[in-house]
């Protein structure tokens, strides 16, 4: 007499394996990480959080007017961060850790309903849970389903090249962008399999919490799963179906659809859908996935491709909220003009730039980067860099792009040749070109490789792993391998993870791995500046000059970046007519991105007391940028030297209004306040605020006994 599993202890007992991974991957996931809680900000991390407000990344969060942003989830995020502790850096790799490990237990669970859809392999029968009298204590480690996907989501867990997406914070958009774009897949999958098994096997399968098993097999165990294949007809499905109610098999059709179960998943798909495409315009290809996952995977219960189509359309329409905010909200006359707007450029290369590329440039470029860079780091992690070198090409004929060409044409040629053999191998081939699409075809970018483009198409080498393991006929030996794998990998992300622990070894690895290439001088250059390595700064930001601008093979001496950057180095050191000559030159060659030397003019003038020319600067300074509070700052510190104390508070109140943590600007307000009897509580008052934004300021036991003097004459 057989001895049939409870259904309710047995799903009991599943959500504990599954709760025990998600811890195992949090675990895992803090080892691996531990040395990233202390990393500074990078890059565009400055623009991002550290010199924003509060205020200010709020009003990044909008779907409305000129401000509209496709971002707001992510900048919500963002703003939480802020509103917890500030700029302070520990909060933000906390949350984007968290955001790692959740996607890793994602790719986990959408791993383990695939292979709940997929046919089972010859090696699984004797490995079915159910198939025994009674049940383990963690059963769901004896289904030959988990394996396979707890295996898939460790390689993506601890592969190095999701450093860039992790421990760079700002790289968030794409981490987070990655979270909702598998959590719709797989809330997905889960309505779906409502439909599909409660269809399917109405009449012959008895449901459990946990999938089907068919009813004669468990009366009579001696019928082979031959004689039962009838009962399982359809593509890539096995008798194991996901998540169904256990009323599910007395439900017509139309009824499971409208149950609150399948809704429930249903409607978190379409949500966790609409936030990705909220996070980042990388989640455009959602629905090109989900439409391959229902033809790939999902058996014909909805007749013809229409009605499976019309069950997909509102999960297809979240496509169109990226274009509706660019054309609608932002009114992008054209491609051009949304490509400005999602990239936030108008031209590959920046204004100053002695040449420019085209899109059809960038796009054959992009077949090289792919092909010998991104794939290439995924199958073999080693040459990690911020600022890879690449080979810049305009023609398919190009060596190196015909290459790449056939590389990528050999691939997609495999991936349908291997449909239906392995389809999760298909799926995991076209996974990792379609997610890629956004950023690496047609849509320039101005940084034309990034590691963090390719945190969404790694999860490509969790679904091939996954089933190259489904498959294997001796787990220990391929255990025995994938364990050292998953160790090397571990300690690699480890090791990379080092790399990014300040600026000075960041741009200093980047130097050693493309010595070619000239913005990594110029960041290793600043990183100098900023530790108060001027000598070295300067021969940094020189080597810069004596490059061309890259990609272009033009251009050397041509770099107004490293110009401005020598002219402020040259002016710490004293070297004032040095510094005057390139901040001449800076504006000379880029008169429309000269608001910060204008700026940076505007001090050395006034350190040499030149008032009127500092002025000047500052003045055009602020026709360039309006919205500059340091420079309003500065030239209202000008206006009070020459004891204009009425112009210098209207342009210090001003730059109050733009920042209003600008703390100079009430410090200068209190000492302009001051000067008058009649305005010492409003001398006090930013006084304090200034205090207050600055506790740790050498200038504080000045300001305090300002305050007691201004405050003992109150009296």
């Amino acid at each position: 007499m057989t001895c049939h599993p409870d259904p309710q202890e047995l799903s009991h007992r599943y959500l504990k394996t599954h709760i025990m991974v998600l811890f195992f991957f949090l675990a895992i996931g803090l080892a691996i990480y531990s040395n990233t809680f202390n990393v500074p900000p990078h890059y565009d991390d400055r623009h991002v959080f550290v010199d924003s407000t509060f205020q200010d990344i709020l009003n990044r969060c909008t779907l409305a007017g000129k401000r509209a942003n496709t971002r707001v989830i992510a900048e919500l995020s963002f703003a939480f961060n802020y509103w917890l502790a500030g700029p302070d850096v520990l909060g933000y790799h906390i949350v984007n850790l968290l955001i790692h490990v959740c996607t890793a237990f994602l790719v986990y669970h959408l791993l383990f309903v695939i292979l709940c859809l997929c046919k089972a392999n010859k090696t699984s029968g004797g490995s079915d849970p159910l198939n025994r009298g009674g049940i383990p204590l963690f059963p769901l480690l004896n289904d030959t389903r988990f394996w396979p996907a707890f295996f898939g989501a460790l390689i993506f867990l601890a592969h190095p090249l999701a450093t860039q997406s992790v421990t760079y914070i700002s790289q968030r958009y794409t981490s987070l962008a990655t979270l909702f774009y598998v959590a719709a897949v797989v809330c997905y999958l889960k309505a779906r399999s409502m439909i599909l098994c409660g269809a399917t096997h109405r009449a012959d399968h008895k449901i459990t919490a946990h999938g089907v098993r068919n009813t004669a097999e468990r009366r009579h165990p001696a019928i082979s799963s031959k004689d039962t294949s009838t009962a399982t007809k359809g593509i890539g499905c096995r008798r194991e179906a996901v998540f169904l109610t256990p009323d599910a098999e007395q439900l017509p059709h139309k009824k499971l659809f409208f149950s609150m179960n399948h809704l429930a998943w249903y409607t978190l798909s379409v949500l966790t859908a609409t936030l990705a495409m909220l996070t980042k315009e990388m989640a455009l290809t959602l629905p090109v996935v989900l439409v391959l996952i229902e033809f790939f995977f999902v058996q014909h219960d909805l007749k013809g491709p229409g009605k499976r189509l019309l069950y997909l359309l509102p999960l297809l329409m979240t496509g169109l909220i990226i274009p509706y905010v660019h054309l609608v909200v932002l009114k992008a006359p054209n491609l051009d003009a949304i490509t400005e707007s999602v990239s936030g450029m108008d031209k590959l290369l920046p204004r100053w730039a002695p040449e420019q590329l085209t899109r059809q440039t960038y796009f054959f470029s992009q077949l090289g980067i792919i092909w010998g860079i991104y794939l290439r780091l995924l199958v073999w992690p080693f040459g990690q860099n911020i600022e890879h070198d690449f080979h810049v090409s305009s023609s398919l004929f190009d060596n190196t792009t015909l290459v790449a060409c056939l590389g990528i044409m050999m691939l997609a040629a495999f991936a349908l040749w291997v449909y239906r053999r392995s389809r999760l191998i298909s799926l995991g081939i076209l996974w990792f070109f379609v997610t890629l699409s956004v950023t690496s075809s047609i849509i320039p970018n101005k940084i034309f490789v990034a590691e963090h483009r390719v945190y969404l198409s790694m999860i490509a080498l969790a679904f091939i792993i996954a089933d190259i393991y489904r498959y294997t006929k001796r787990p220990r030996l391929f255990w025995s391998i994938a364990i050292p794998i998953i160790v090397t990998l571990a300690i690699l992300t480890f090791m990379r993870n080092r790399i990014w622990q300040d600026e000075l070894t960041l741009w200093a690895d980047a130097i050693k791995k493309s010595p070619g290439l000239s913005r990594p001088y110029n960041n290793y250059g600043e990183a100098l500046h900023k530790a108060g390595r001027l000598d070295e700064a300067i021969a940094a930001y020189k080597k810069v000059l004596a490059m061309p601008y890259i990609p272009l093979k033009t251009g050397a001496g041509h770099n107004p970046i490293a110009m401005h950057n020598l002219g402020v180095a040259y002016a710490e050191k004293g070297m004032y007519e040095e510094a005057l000559k390139y901040y001449q030159a800076v504006i000379e060659q880029a008169p429309d991105s000269a608001a910060n030397t204008y700026f940076n003019m505007g001090n050395l003038f006034r350190r040499l007391k030149q008032y009127g020319k500092a002025i000047q600067a500052y003045q055009k300074s602020l026709e360039i940028n309006p919205q500059n509070a340091c420079t309003c700052t500065n030239l209202g510190g000008v206006w009070m030297s020459l004891e204009m104390y009425d112009d210098a508070e209207a342009v210090l109140k001003k730059a109050v209004r733009l920042n209003p943590r600008t703390a100079e600007a009430y410090l200068s307000l209190g000492s302009l306040y001051s000067l008058n009897p009649l305005k010492r509580k409003e001398a006090v008052a930013h006084y304090r605020r200034y205090l207050a934004l600055r506790p740790n300021t050498p200038l504080r036991e000045k300001v305090l006994e300002k305050i007691r003097r201004l405050e003992g004459g109150l009296d």
